[in-house]
């Protein structure tokens, strides 16, 4: 989903089209879409358990602020004069392929992908 501000229906609205694969756990900040009643339902009718942020501690979302700051960088700022339908498409590529497949992350030297499938393979060596 696509949208120009962020809105309650924008957090919950996966939640119903992702029934068979949802996690088990979920880490957001303190945006009021993810605190509004409708989400917190959504979330225990599907037994997902909610991480939140503590208040002024932004360390707990530092993972997922680089990541959309590398999104933005990569991906938003160079397509911004695209459509919304073109940027749906390039966006859900972005997250689907190309960030967890080929995209190197410094730190490890690897994607995602290839960090997960070896992080995997560790833990059934032992």
């Amino acid at each position: 989903m696509i949208d120009s501000r962020m809105k309650k229906e924008m957090v919950v609205q996966p939640l119903e089209v992702d029934k068979g694969e949802l996690p088990m756990v979920i880490h957001s900040d303190r945006g009021s879409q993810y605190r509004s009643l409708t989400y917190q339902e959504r979330l225990t009718d599907y037994h997902i358990t909610h991480s939140m942020s503590q208040p002024g501690t932004p360390v707990d979302n530092a993972v997922i602020k680089s990541f959309h700051r590398s999104i933005k960088r990569e991906l938003i700022e160079p397509n911004k004069h695209k459509s919304k339908i073109e940027m749906k498409v390039l966006i859900q590529d972005y997250l689907e392929d190309y960030y967890p497949n080929k995209r190197i992350h410094t730190k490890f030297m690897m994607t995602p992908r290839q960090f997960e499938t070896k992080k995997i393979s560790n833990l059934t060596a032992c």
